[in-house]
C-alpha cells in the first residue's frame, strides 16, 4: 500500500511539471528525472516543507479552528475525493472540519513523507487514524497542495 501511495505522489508531481522543467532519460526512466533549478527556486529553498506539514496537521490534531487561517487562504478550494466533497472558502472548510471532529473525536493525522515540487506545490503522504463505529482505523493518503504566500489555496485529498 505504501509503495502505491509513493508511486501516486511521484506521478501526480511528475504530471504537474511542465516539459521544460523535466528531463527524463528514455532508457532508465523515472529514477533519472532531474529538475532544472531556476533562480526563483534557489531563492525559495529556505521553505521547510516537513515543518510546514507537521504544523499544518497540528491544527487538525488539536482541533484548532482558530488557527485554520494560519495555513489556509480565505478563498481555499478544498476537495476530499473519498468523501466526494468540494468546498470553497475558509468558512466552509471550518464547518467541514467540525463535522469530521464530531464524527471521529479521536481523528489524528501524521505526516509520513513530503514531496516538494516548489514552495508553491507539494504533496504530503499522511497516516490518518481514529475510531469509526467502535472500530479503530489507519488509512494512508496523500494531500496535493498549492500554496500562495505560505497558505494553502488548493488542496485535494486522495485515499480509500
Amino acid at each position: 500500500m505504501q509503495k502505491s501511495v509513493q508511486i501516486a505522489i511521484v506521478l501526480v508531481l511528475l504530471f504537474s511539471f511542465s516539459p521544460a522543467d523535466v528531463q527524463a532519460d528514455q532508457i532508465t526512466g523515472l529514477k533519472d528525472i532531474t529538475i532544472q533549478a531556476n533562480s526563483q527556486n534557489i531563492a525559495q529553498n529556505n521553505f521547510d516543507a516537513k515543518k510546514f506539514a507537521d504544523a499544518y496537521f497540528k491544527v487538525w490534531n488539536d482541533r484548532a479552528l482558530d488557527r485554520v487561517g494560519d495555513y489556509y487562504a480565505e478563498d481555499i478550494h478544498y476537495r476530499d475525493l473519498s468523501l466526494d466533497v468540494s468546498m470553497k472558502g475558509i468558512k466552509a472548510l471550518k464547518e467541514f472540519m467540525q463535522e469530521q471532529f464530531k464524527a471521529t473525536p479521536d481523528l489524528k493525522f501524521k505526516a509520513i513523507d513530503v514531496v516538494v515540487q516548489s514552495p508553491e506545490k507539494l504533496a504530503i503522504q499522511w497516516l490518518m487514524t481514529g475510531t469509526d463505529k467502535g472500530e479503530s482505523f489507519e488509512i494512508e493518503g496523500v494531500s496535493v497542495m498549492e500554496l500562495k504566500q505560505g497558505k494553502v489555496i488548493k488542496n485535494t485529498d486522495y485515499y480509500k
